[in-house]
């Protein structure tokens, strides 16, 4: 895996999304020492918080340009970045999220990432 890639990747997203970056900053080092031994754990981190703010019923227009960034950085990155974005932070999104609260984000989803959620959960999430 090349932390490198992985690190630039979390710098990048933390430079363009300060307030939610600062959330999974302190849920993951809530768990962890640091972010550079474990940047998979804060992408999950980060579905996480996001997971949150949809059931809090708080749909952020973040959300939206969170999924571009993500799929901008999924169609130019190395194979490392790709798979973070996938296993770490894709798969974990919309856990646990009721249907009803998860429609306008997976509405808003690329496709790209609707189609890998799918064969990862084999159904949507609303």
């Amino acid at each position: 895996m090349s932390n490198a890639s992985l690190l630039i990747l979390y710098q990048v997203f933390k430079s363009n999304f300060t307030d939610l970056a600062q959330r999974a900053d302190q849920r993951h080092l809530r768990i962890w020492d640091n972010i550079d031994d474990s940047v998979y754990c804060w992408f999950e981190g980060l579905a996480e918080e996001m997971n949150a703010d949809m059931c809090a019923g708080q749909q952020h227009k973040t959300h939206a340009a969170i999924f571009e960034f993500f799929r901008q950085q999924f169609m130019l990155g190395d194979e490392s970045v790709k798979n973070c974005i996938e296993v770490a932070w894709l798969e974990h999104l919309f856990w646990q999220v009721p249907a009803k609260l998860a429609a306008s984000d997976w509405h808003a989803l690329p496709s790209v990432f609707k189609q890998l959620y799918i064969g990862f959960h084999q159904k949507s999430p609303s």
